[in-house]
């Protein structure tokens, strides 16, 4: 199953977000100071303040690049919106590229269009990291996983209306296609591509290779039926 990045402390405790949150325990500290033992009320704003501070550096940077499991409660509404319209941009800047990745791998457009409509809308609602590199290969392999199941619940081949241009491609078992498309197309390593297909690397570059001899055989021989 398609996994999402392990949660990037490091990443996410920045030296200079650090320094901040110091800043900000502190005057939470000297506000609580004041107000209870000198019965300042300066202490208040103090601490207001220093809550403040952590909230900026802290809890709402956790809520768009990192989700730490904070109850739902507690989300901030602006902060999820803007993580969801961050993956939306992402999923929209790279669609040409999912979907030529998609009609590819299925011969009906409509239902390469809807399974890609799938994949990436559980793709957005399982990611936990950052909006990266990774978040294309996740995308790709919820892609994958939806086609793969769509192809064992319908149990029939689906009607080709692009034979002329996908005829090697779709007489290719679903398997091999996959792995020749994310490599050819999404440009994924074998390595990226075994996750996803969850088979074992060699397994999927021996696919690769006979696949990638298939498609020179399908060339080789339109060139000599010219």
């Amino acid at each position: 199953m398609c996994e999402a990045p392990a949660r990037q402390w490091r990443e996410f405790l920045r030296p200079q977000r650090v320094l901040l949150g110091v800043t900000g325990a502190a005057l939470i500290a000297v506000g609580y100071f004041m107000y209870f033992t000198h019965n300042s009320a300066i202490g208040v704003p103090i601490a207001g303040l220093g809550g403040a501070v952590l909230m900026a550096c802290f809890f709402l940077p956790a809520l768009s690049q990192v989700e730490y499991g904070f109850p739902f409660s507690l989300k901030v509404t602006a902060a999820l919106r803007s993580r969801e319209a961050d993956l939306r941009k992402a999923f929209e800047d790279q669609r040409p590229d999912f979907e030529l990745c998609a009609k590819l791998l299925c011969d009906d457009a409509a239902t390469a269009q809807e399974l890609l409509t799938a994949g990436l809308a559980r793709a957005t609602l399982g990611w936990r990291g950052p909006v990266g590199p990774q978040l294309r290969v996740y995308a790709l392999c919820w892609f994958v996983h939806r086609l793969i199941a769509h192809h064992r619940l319908v149990a029939a081949p689906q009607p080709t209306t692009t034979a002329d241009t996908y005829g090697v491609l779709s007489k290719m078992t679903l398997s091999r296609r996959i792995i020749v498309v994310l490599n050819e197309i999404a440009d994924l390593d074998v390595e990226q591509i075994a996750l996803i297909v969850e088979r074992p690397p060699s397994e999927v570059q021996d696919e690769l290779s006979n696949a990638k001899r298939a498609l020179a055989m399908g060339v080789q021989g339109n060139g000599d039926n010219r």
